[in-house]
């Protein structure tokens, strides 16, 4: 594939889907004083779903410069339906074939053009599931200079920048396996009366559906109620522990912290309290937040509309930090001045402080979700 062409592709993209999707985010500002909820679902759903059709759209077109069949699959909160406008993009390019030299180049070469369409910060926001499984190489990254990563063209190259701290990412990305075949194996191992763990269930297919078939035949999705009291209690305890909350009148916070205490731990437990319930209630045929809150008969709407609010607030506050150029990121140590992200917040939602609502809508859910584990 030469480079002119691939710059042409691109800027296609770019040209149909960047104000589109770019453009969500500047009606939610707009409208984060008084956005419903279903309005703010609403907009997340079109965010989802233009980048399932240009992933798609992607998916074809590359098939064709390439001798090797392949799919793309999301997991993540892309698959599970609780994204908002800031999420990464958790997306995984699939083979029955042995060579991975390939499906990495499509896999680069795609998710450069969704990174410039959506305009990331680095190339560690579109990421696979793989790197969680056991590495397959050992091969040293020769390209790199200044965390930077060489997309290679017949006719030239570009580099393509990450976020700070994401070598060890990049390592397991490019040394990780890319079979259908390992995917399901990883799935089918931590999905059983032992061990419950929602991205086993969060697995959703975008481009070559016919993969699926494959899936099907060999993931053994485990549904059973064994062993769900001690899931329920572990989850519990979990919650209890979890009693991490900054104090609204601190002046300083670490990225990396922020993000632990109210977004990564918070949300990790909500997601666990999912999957036992994926377990218990056979009428959720599909494990997305959507599917929980039309299908269950246990899981009351309620939780949802807590956990969505929740969910406006982690918004509302990426929205502010990347007016200010800033990711939120458990990889980063910049240390964020909550004054001034509370004049910004007081802009965009007349409220005056981050931090306490946070807090609140944090304890809030939490107490939803003990409530109902201890039903059971």
């Amino acid at each position: 594939m030469n480079l002119e062409k691939y710059n042409i592709i691109k800027n296609k993209f770019i040209s149909s889907y960047r104000e589109k999707i770019l453009g969500l985010r500047d009606y939610y500002e707009s409208k984060a004083f008084d956005i419903s909820i279903k309005e703010f679902n609403m907009l997340n759903k079109k965010y989802r779903d233009y980048i399932i059709e240009m992933i798609n759209e992607l998916g074809c077109i590359f098939k064709n410069f390439y001798n090797i069949d392949f799919c793309i699959t999301l997991s993540g909160s892309l698959a599970r339906n609780s994204n908002n406008l800031f999420s990464d993009i958790d997306i995984n390019y699939l083979t029955t074939s042995h060579n991975y030299q390939d499906i990495i180049d499509i896999e680069d070469k795609i998710n450069y053009i969704l990174q410039e369409v959506l305009k990331f910060r680095g190339k560690d926001k579109l990421h696979s599931m793989v790197v969680y499984l056991p590495l397959i190489d050992e091969k040293k990254i020769s390209a790199i200079d200044n965390n930077e990563y060489v997309l290679n063209f017949i006719d030239g190259k570009i580099k393509v920048k990450c976020r700070e701290n994401a070598e060890q990412l990049m390592y397991e990305t490019y040394n990780s396996t890319r079979s259908i075949y390992d995917v399901i194996n990883y799935f089918n191992k931590y999905d059983n009366e032992f061990n419950i763990n929602e991205w086993t269930y969060c697995f959703e297919f975008i481009f070559n559906k016919k993969y699926l078939k494959i899936y099907k035949k060999y993931r053994n999705e485990y549904r059973k109620n064994n062993n769900i009291n001690i899931f329920i209690d572990n989850l519990l305890n979990d919650i209890k522990r979890d009693d991490n909350y900054l104090d609204e009148d601190l002046t300083y916070v670490e990225n990396a912290l922020l993000k632990k205490i109210y977004k990564t731990t918070v949300l990790f437990n909500f997601y666990k309290l999912l999957a036992i319930f994926y377990r218990l209630d056979k009428n959720v045929i599909k494990f997305n937040i959507d599917c929980f809150f039309n299908e269950s008969n246990i899981l009351d709407k309620n939780l949802f509309n807590l956990f969505n609010e929740y969910l406006k607030s982690i918004q509302d506050l990426q929205l502010i930090l990347d007016k200010k150029n800033i990711d939120l990121s458990s990889h980063s140590n910049v240390i964020f001045d909550i004054n001034s992200i509370n004049e910004s917040y007081k802009v965009l939602t007349n409220r005056e402080n981050i931090l306490k609502d946070l807090n609140t809508k944090k304890k809030n859910l939490y107490n939803k979700c003990i409530l109902i584990l201890r039903r059971f």
